[in-house]
């Protein structure tokens, strides 16, 4: 297993050769683009618009895995996605299971991507706040869980992150408006800022496996 990423995230209007430059080796490059934010399914198929494709192009010169923020029209039904691509090529779209809003229809499932040796779960939006799905990832051995969210909470992010990633013994990467957060499986916080741009390591030491086995033998 990996002992380390390299983790980068960039918020924006658009997305310039620089950036993804500063992002090309990357491990995890997670993206949350106005310009790319709207996709709509029939579209794409029909050629009228090329938002996968600038994606896709955008991940060919990233050398890891890529994570788009996006919300998905799909022959008029809406959800809050994340794109997942490598090498040029769309891999999964995960969307939120949790919806309460009336124009963003909920999904189901949880979705995992595997790349360079290093497996990620992905969770949309607030499902952040689900633990079932946070204790399934867990235990389905993600080395790291990978969270976009274009939502404002009510509380502090830092905190929060923290203590899932210490309770759920694996690292998560949580870029959302209120704050991007990093932290390591022992909720130590490596990264916390407002900054729509930032490159840094991550250890990907878990303990979860340790701590799930003395709960079920007490």
């Amino acid at each position: 297993m990996r002992k380390e990423i390299t983790v980068g995230f960039y918020t924006g209007e658009s997305v310039g050769i620089k950036v993804v430059e500063d992002m090309k080796d990357c491990d995890a490059a997670l993206f949350s683009v106005k310009e790319l934010s709207q996709v709509r399914i029939k579209d794409e198929l029909d050629g009228k618009n090329n938002l996968l494709l600038k994606m896709g192009a955008i991940s060919k010169r990233i050398k890891g895995a890529c994570f788009f923020s996006v919300y998905t029209d799909t022959y008029g039904v809406m959800r809050n996605s994340i794109a997942c691509f490598s090498l040029g090529k769309l891999v999964a779209i995960a969307d939120l299971n949790s919806s309460e809003s009336k124009a963003i229809s909920p999904s189901f499932g949880l979705k995992s991507v595997r790349y360079g040796g290093v497996k990620y779960g992905v969770l949309v939006g607030s499902d952040i706040l689900d633990t079932a799905a946070l204790h399934s990832l867990a235990l389905t051995e993600n080395d790291v869980i990978i969270n976009l969210s274009a939502a404002v909470f009510d509380f502090d992010n830092e905190k929060l992150i923290s203590s899932l990633a210490f309770l759920f013994g694996v690292p998560i990467v949580s870029v959302g408006q209120n704050k991007k957060v990093i932290a390591k499986a022992n909720g130590e916080v490596i990264y916390s800022a407002n900054g729509g741009f930032a490159v840094c390591g991550l250890p990907l030491k878990k303990s979860y496996k340790e701590r799930f086995i003395k709960i079920l033998g007490s």
